[in-house]
């Protein structure tokens, strides 16, 4: 079993890169990355499983230096959102699929360079058993929002709310691998998960990981 890939390029749907033997020792030595390896295979089962290789990335402020564990808010409040909207998406998710994604999910996206656009990438591992929904319809369900809105950024009284519940109706709970391949957004449910920084993400070897 192979656990690093070392000078070897190998295209796992993110990029080809190398990793390099001072990458190996920036990230703490190959013991250090075995012990990531041991640790994600034992504490993300079901997500390697649903996963197939892939990757969920997700931007954060501050990456760790090479793994961390962080459990999610549960009444996480809308950033750029006005809060009814917010809770009206929570809402209705929560008649179809039983739990509130927009407060207390974790967004995610098989796009790293989309997760770029929030900050340094880290690519994410829900511990243990989790829950995700995502749409094969919406990439990201603020930006769709907007372009339903009135001219005005500030006014959502002429909201298509048909429209809307339509949209919010595409939403499905399977399918990871396929959801992390399309790109779009991928809101996760789960106690805590791990935050793999970038570059120990690229110094795995996911042949094992499948």
């Amino acid at each position: 079993m192979k656990l690093l890939k070392y000078l070897k390029e190998i295209d796992y749907g993110i990029s080809k890169t190398a990793c390099s033997s001072q990458d190996i020792e920036r990230l703490g030595g190959e013991a250090e990355l075995k012990r990531l390896h041991e640790t994600l295979v034992k504490n993300c089962k079901q997500y390697i499983k649903e996963a197939q290789g892939q990757l969920l990335w997700r931007g954060v402020r501050k990456t760790p230096k090479v793994i961390t564990s962080i459990t999610p808010r549960t009444n996480r409040e809308p950033r750029d959102t006005p809060k009814f909207i917010h809770e009206y998406f929570d809402k209705e998710l929560f008649k179809k699929f039983g739990w509130k994604p927009r407060s207390s999910g974790v967004f995610c996206t098989g796009d790293l360079k989309h997760a770029e656009e929030y900050g340094p990438a880290v690519s994410v591992w829900p511990i243990g058993n989790f829950k995700y929904l995502w749409s094969p319809e919406v990439m990201d369900l603020y930006l769709e929002v907007t372009h339903l809105r009135s001219k005005d950024p500030k006014e959502y009284d002429n909201l298509d709310y048909d429209l809307l519940k339509d949209m919010l109706n595409s939403y499905k709970n399977n399918n990871l691998r396929e959801a992390i391949l399309k790109g779009h957004e991928i809101m996760i449910g789960c106690n805590k998960y791990f935050a793999v920084s970038w570059l120990a993400t690229n110094c795995l070897n996911f042949d094992d990981l499948k």
